[in-house]
């Protein structure tokens, strides 16, 4: 168990990947001083659709998350999912499982930084109107690992995008775009589930399968693990 003292300086992309934990993880996870943000409303939404188990409490600012092991529950979904940063942490949840999936949502989003790094990673990814735009069909058959390279549209959806890479089937080498500093966080974050990840100067690399474990962690004014 980690120390409880120790912290990190949140990060409004973090809840995000905190859910993506949790919902891989084995376990539950009891998330508390969370802000339920647009993303973090939809993707809870879309959670509980595709049949993971979570409990809210909005007053007391909580989640609990009862982890799937790896893989959300249900397979061959049709999803709406509104929120575009949430749609592209779902797309990441469900390319680590397998099933065919159709994700709608705001048809003027760009879903190309999150498309083009789970095709890299060996997930079919297309589009049924407009390229790079919803809705999203995703033959999802687990992610293969191997080199990645993030581009700028990438940036946003990372977090994320990390926290599902553990699952892969094979180590996956990340290269960053020049000036990305708000990693660690996520890293960090990552760690504290309990699996590792090697930052090297030009490079992340994480190796996989690792599997997270449920945790509890707070929030309210930096991330704290108990």
């Amino acid at each position: 168990m980690a120390d409880p003292d120790q912290s990190i300086p949140p990060d409004p992309s973090d809840p995000l990947a905190i859910l993506v934990c949790a919902t891989l993880a084995d376990g539950v996870s009891s998330l508390s001083g969370v802000t339920f943000t647009p993303a973090v409303e939809s993707l809870l939404v879309a959670l509980t659709a595709v049949g993971v188990r979570v409990w809210v409490d909005p007053a007391s600012r909580r989640i609990d998350v009862t982890g799937c092991g790896g893989h959300v529950p249900l397979d061959d979904l049709w999803l709406t999912i509104p929120n575009t940063a949430a749609m592209a942490a779902m797309m990441s949840l469900l390319a680590v499982g397998q099933g065919s999936h159709v994700l709608d949502g705001d048809p003027a989003a760009d879903l190309s930084g999150i498309a083009g790094p789970l095709r890299d990673l060996g997930a079919w990814v297309g589009f049924q109107q407009a390229e790079n735009r919803p809705p999203a069909n995703i033959i999802a058959r687990g992610l293969r690992g191997g080199e990645l390279f993030i581009g700028e549209s990438a940036v946003p959806f990372l977090p994320a995008l990390l926290a599902a890479l553990p699952y892969a089937n094979s180590d996956v080498l990340v290269a960053l775009p020049p000036g990305v500093t708000a990693v660690g966080e996520t890293l960090d974050l990552m760690a504290r589930f309990g699996v590792e990840i090697v930052a090297q100067p030009d490079r992340l690399v994480i190796p996989a399968p690792q599997r997270y474990a449920g945790r509890a962690i707070s929030l309210a004014q930096s991330l704290r693990i108990s």
